[in-house]
């Protein structure tokens, strides 16, 4: 196994990234034969662009062992990793079909780079890891975090349970006005829905503090959460490579 190339671009506060991993054969068995090779894509995170967490897991794979399947092998990301469509991220990526029949003995006219198509492959909106909780509540406290925008945002999918949250203190101590018990409690499957306390609907005093966040949450999962300048829940991340409708290169 080796990296064969990764394509990677800036979404929301990190680089996303995808390895493709070359598993073999090598080209020149591969044109003897007329199929492709295999190659397959895990997906990567950086916070800087030069140190990278990845999933083991394949992300994107190949239709192994199977000859009529136009995603045999050689799978390709693209150089813009995603687009952001709506509640989804879009990632389109190529593979190939191969040849059998044709074993031209100049690699490029063979069947090794044969019957390519492009396949487009759909996640939710930064569902790539999520805290989730049964019956049984989970809590989570966060670490340290110093922000300046005024509303709290989570991406949740708990059309069955139910989240809530608190603000706390660096040492995990409640701030008043901002417990569990004056949350709005949120549900349902949503990519952006706003927290809010029953006398705080903004965290602007709290903007620029160190403080936790400790959420609560019982038959559901969290994606993400963010603190948004405004009512709209724009992150004021990186978008991808974009989508319809985005503003440009950032979410304002």
């Amino acid at each position: 196994m080796k990296v064969y190339k990764v394509d990677a671009v800036g979404y929301e506060s990190l680089m996303l990234g995808l390895i493709q991993l070359h598993y073999g054969p090598a080209n020149e068995i591969c044109a003897k034969k007329g199929y492709p090779k295999l190659t397959e894509l895990q997906i990567a995170f950086s916070r800087d662009g030069f140190h990278w967490d990845r999933n083991r897991q394949t992300f994107i794979g190949a239709d192994v062992g199977n000859k009529e399947s136009w995603e045999r092998g050689y799978i390709h990301s693209v150089g813009g990793v995603c687009t952001i469509v709506g509640d989804n991220l879009h990632f389109y990526y190529t593979a190939f079909k191969g040849n059998e029949a044709n074993v031209n003995p100049i690699q490029s006219w063979n069947g090794l780079y044969a019957n390519g198509a492009m396949g487009l492959a759909v996640l939710r909106r930064d569902g790539f890891a999520s805290m989730e909780a049964g019956p049984g509540e989970f809590v989570l406290l966060t670490r340290k975090l110093t922000f300046s925008g005024s509303h709290l945002f989570v991406n949740i999918d708990a059309p069955h349970g139910s989240l809530s949250a608190e603000i706390c203190h660096e040492n995990g101590d409640v701030l008043p006005g901002f417990a569990r018990k004056d949350c709005i409690p949120a549900s349902g499957d949503h990519t952006k829905i706003n927290i809010s306390w029953q006398n705080n609907t903004s965290l602007e005093e709290l903007a620029g503090k160190v403080v936790r966040i400790k959420f609560y949450l019982t038959n559901g999962k969290i994606y993400a959460f963010w603190v948004s300048k405004n009512t709209t829940g724009a992150s004021n991340g990186a978008t991808a490579a974009g989508g319809p409708g985005l503003p440009g290169t950032w979410d304002i």
